[in-house]
This record gives C-alpha cells, sequence and structure tokens, in this order.
C-alpha cells in the first residue's frame, strides 16, 4: 500500500487484504497472549495475589481504551486524514504527542499518589493483605497508560499513511515483555515481576513501533499548536471517550463485585475474557476494522441502499463467524480451559468456575461483535449520539442484572449479564428500518443457524465421551481428541456454510479458485 492510502477509495480488494493482514497478525498476538495468560495461572495460580493482579490490571488497560488506543485513536485517524498536505500531519502528530501528556501525565499522578483510597473504592477484597498489594501493584502499572498514549499516536500517524503490519505486530511485543519478566522475576518479585512486565511490555510495544514511524516523516518530539486539527480531534475525542468510559465502568464494576465473591472470582473473570476475546479480537475486529471505510464511503456519498444491504451482510457474516465459536465455548468450555490453563497452582476447581463463566459470556457472543459492527455505523452515518446512548442502556442493564444475579449465580452471574446486556444494546442499534435490510437479514440468520447446528451437534457428541477435567493436565489423548474435534467442527461449518448459501463463503471460494467472487 503507498503511504497515502485512502480509506473510503479502497476498493474491495485492498479492502479484504487488509482484513486478512488483521486477522494473521492479530491470531499471532492471541498464541502469544495465551502463553502469557498460562504462563502468570502457572506461576501464580487463580486465587490470592493473581486475583488482585487480575483485578489491578484491568485499570489501566480501561486507561489505555479511554485516552490511548481505542478512543483516541477514532478521534485522531480522521483529523490526519483531512490534513492534506504531510507536513501538516507531522506538525499534528506532534500536537498529538503534546496532548496525550497533558492529559495522562497528571491522571497518572494522582493515580499514584492516591493509589490506597482509589484502591479500596475500586475493590473489596476482604484480605488486608490483598488491599496493600493491590495498592502497590496500582502504583507500579499505571505509567503503562502513558506509553500506551504515546503509541496510539504512533498506530494513528502510521494508519494515516497506510501501514498496517508493524501496529498489528506491536501487541506481540506487549506480551513478550511480560513474559520475559515473569520467567526472570517471578521468583525473586512474586507477582509483582507480573506487573514490571506490564511496563516492560507497554515500552517494547511503543519502541518497536517507532523506526517505522520515523520513515515516514514523521516526528516524536511533542509540541502542541491548538490548530483547527487539534480542534478537531478534542471535539471528536468526547463521544468516543464517554461510550469508552462506560464500557470501562461496567468492566470495574464487574471486578468490584467478583472481588466480594469466592476467592478466585475475578481471576476466573479475567481467564474467561481471555478466551472468549480471542474470537473477537481475530475475527470480529478486523471485519469492522475492513468494513469500516466502505460504510463510511457509502454513507458520505448518500446511497443509502447499498449502505443497508452492506450493513447487514456485515452482521450477517459477524454472526456467520461467531456463532461457531460461541456454540463451541458452550459445549466444550470445560475442555478448552482445562487445557489451556490447567498447570502448576491452577487446579480443577479453577478450571471448572473458568468454564462456568466462560459458557455465561459465549451466551452473547455474536451479540458483542454486532454492537461493535453497529456503533462503527453510527459513526460511518455520522450518529455518534445515537452510539453513545446505546452504550450507556447497555451499561445501565448490565450493571443492575450483575447486582441482581451475583446473589444467586454467584461470578457466573456476572458473565450472563453481561451477554443480556450486548443483546438488547444489538437490538437498539439494529430497530431501525432503514439501518438493516430486515429481509436478507432474516434470511441470514436462518442460513447461520442451519450452517451451525451440524457442527454443535458434532461438538455435543465430543463433549459427552470427554470426561470431567481431573486434578492433573490434559493428558495428550484430550488434547487430541479436543483439537480433532475443533478441526473437524470449523470443517463442517464451511462445507454447511457452503451449502446453504452464505455470500461471504461464496466469495472465498469463488476467489480461492481464481474467479470472480459473485455479487
Amino acid at each position: 500500500m503507498s503511504d497515502r492510502t485512502e480509506p473510503a477509495a479502497e476498493g474491495a480488494g485492498a479492502t479484504e487484504r487488509t482484513a486478512a493482514v488483521l486477522m494473521i497478525c492479530t491470531a499471532a498476538s492471541r498464541v502469544l497472549g495465551y502463553l502469557r495468560q498460562a504462563l502468570i495461572a502457572a506461576a501464580f495460580g487463580a486465587g490470592g495475589q493473581a486475583d488482585v493482579f487480575h483485578a489491578l490490571f484491568q485499570v489501566p488497560n480501561s486507561l489505555r481504551r479511554l485516552l490511548a488506543e481505542g478512543a483516541f485513536s477514532a478521534a485522531l485517524v480522521p483529523a490526519l486524514a483531512r490534513e492534506r498536505e504531510p507536513q501538516g500531519q507531522v506538525e499534528l502528530a506532534r500536537s498529538a504527542f503534546a496532548l496525550q501528556l497533558a492529559v495522562t501525565v497528571p491522571v497518572i499522578g494522582l493515580a499514584v499518589l492516591a493509589a490506597a483510597p482509589i484502591t479500596r473504592f475500586l475493590f473489596a477484597f476482604p484480605e488486608p493483605e490483598k488491599m496493600a498489594s493491590a495498592a502497590v501493584l496500582f502504583r507500579v502499572m499505571m505509567p503503562y497508560a502513558a506509553l500506551a498514549g504515546g503509541a496510539a499516536v504512533i498506530i494513528g500517524g502510521l494508519h494515516a499513511r497506510g501501514a498496517f503490519v508493524v501496529p498489528a505486530l506491536a501487541p506481540l511485543l506487549f506480551s513478550a515483555g511480560m513474559i520475559a519478566s515473569i520467567l526472570a522475576l517471578a521468583r525473586p518479585l512474586g507477582i509483582y515481576a507480573a506487573a514490571v512486565g506490564v511496563i516492560a511490555g507497554g515500552l517494547l510495544q511503543l519502541l518497536f513501533q517507532v523506526p517505522s514511524f520515523l520513515r515516514r516523516g514523521y516526528r516524536v518530539a511533542p509540541r502542541l499548536r491548538f490548530d483547527d486539527g487539534v480542534r478537531r480531534i478534542v471535539r471528536a475525542w468526547g463521544p468516543a471517550v464517554a461510550s469508552a468510559l462506560v464500557f470501562a465502568a461496567m468492566q470495574a464494576v464487574a471486578y468490584r463485585l467478583a472481588s466480594g465473591l469466592a476467592d478466585g472470582s475475578a481471576s476466573a473473570i479475567s481467564n474467561a475474557v481471555f478466551f472468549y476475546q480471542l474470537p473477537l479480537g481475530v475475527l470480529s475486529v478486523s471485519v469492522v476494522t475492513a468494513a469500516f471505510p466502505r460504510l463510511a464511503a457509502l454513507a458520505a456519498a448518500g446511497r443509502h441502499a447499498e449502505l443497508r444491504l452492506s450493513a447487514t451482510d456485515g452482521m450477517v457474516t459477524l454472526a456467520a463467524l461467531l456463532a461457531p465459536a460461541a456454540a463451541a465455548y458452550l459445549l466444550l468450555g470445560g475442555a478448552i480451559v482445562h487445557a489451556g490453563l490447567q498447570r502448576g497452582r491452577f487446579d480443577a476447581e479453577a478450571t471448572a468456575l473458568t468454564a462456568a463463566v466462560l459458557r455465561g459470556f459465549a451466551v452473547g457472543l455474536p451479540s458483542v461483535g454486532i454492537f461493535t459492527f453497529l456503533q462503527r455505523l453510527c459513526y460511518a452515518v455520522d450518529e455518534p449520539d445515537r452510539a453513545l446512548r446505546a452504550a450507556l442502556a447497555v451499561g445501565a442493564i448490565d450493571v443492575g442484572l450483575s447486582l441482581w444475579w451475583k446473589e444467586t449465580l454467584g461470578v457466573t452471574g456476572l458473565a450472563f449479564a453481561n451477554s443480556a446486556a450486548f443483546t438488547a444494546g444489538t437490538l437498539l442499534l439494529a430497530l431501525p428500518s432503514r439501518r438493516v435490510a430486515w429481509a436478507k437479514m432474516g434470511k441470514g440468520a436462518l442460513q447461520v443457524a442451519a450452517g451451525t447446528a451440524p457442527a454443535a451437534a458434532l461438538m455435543w457428541i465430543v463433549s459427552l465421551r470427554l470426561p470431567e477435567p481431573a486434578q492433573g493436565p490434559v493428558t495428550p489423548l484430550q488434547t487430541a481428541l479436543l483439537a480433532g474435534a475443533a478441526a473437524a467442527a470449523a470443517a463442517l461449518t464451511l462445507v454447511t456454510y457452503r451449502l446453504v448459501g452464505l455470500p461471504f463463503v461464496r466469495q472465498l471460494t469463488a476467489r480461492h479458485r481464481g474467479a470472480p467472487a459473485p455479487p
């Protein structure tokens, strides 16, 4: 791709190539992320200090989404695209660096100084030693927000000039930094080695992207010029931050409630979310990222009929990709967690709790992917307020149901509440008739259901043959059976999707054969 790719003008082939690159890089990142998660589980278990770390890590991670890679990137990339001259992009990027420092440094300073009262407000660990270590871990990890802020500016600059590979590979360095830190420092530092690894990983992730950023003519020296470009960033940042803040608050409430439940509850959420986010990160995010420029271009051109059809195709594609993953977690969740995490201090009890939480999240897996897609559609048609209202509704439903269901279902109730909230939010965003081609959506839903059913039946049969997780790690025979079932289910799903006529499968098949893609 050239340095000045115009997203709105990308052809279908370029969009598909971008999505494919993102899927491959994200899949590699998730594999290394799994190794990181498995290492933490093996070294520190699922309760005690590991419980504190998993709960605490969500705070700087949420700040990253609020102040950096999520909300800030959404505001920065369009502003950079409007700068027609390369030097204008350079100066705007320098202003963005300064803006990030102006926001993150005071936030980090306040968080470090007030770590004890902040952690007492955010968490309810009954053990005093847990609360004491929470404050120390909080202070160690908070500088990660500034590193993520700098990385967000670099990612925005690279995307504005058509460079996607380096930003997509950068998360590998974050996991590598954490893994190296735990391997080297776990014995002398205990759980604090993981916190040091967060900073090491954030620094590696930032530095890895700097050479590519400089080669494209940018500079990393911050200089704030409050011009039109910066004002555009600030104006767009507000709604994006507000929506991200809702989801960060949902996450904070979940961990606050989990910290007051049985020991290991916070770790169960963190470990379940790791598996749950695998298909979302590899499949959903890639589809949304690739489709968004085309949706925006159709909206800008006033081609509303085509926009509805493209939006509907995107929703059906996401449902088709995520429904089999949801079925796998519902039917084989215990075996997946057993194979992935049960070793060292991560025992059968932790496996059972994590698997139960994973099943609760799996119920709403397709809804989360489609909700994210529909939120991007709101931005494409210049309706950010609608996206924000839907986020507020999801947050209110999630918190209300969490407070109710935790009393009867424990930590699993928090996962079911999340699924119910996102399902309701998806319906809120999809309901206007002008947004979705409902006849096509209905047909697609039936195709997805029919195409997923045979693979689900196969996984159910396999689940009956797999024993309950024992105290020991997974055996080679169990691993082979699980891997074979996953491969057979994936192949069967593709075949049945092709037979029922799902459009994206026909397109993939046509391209593989070298034929033109069907319309």
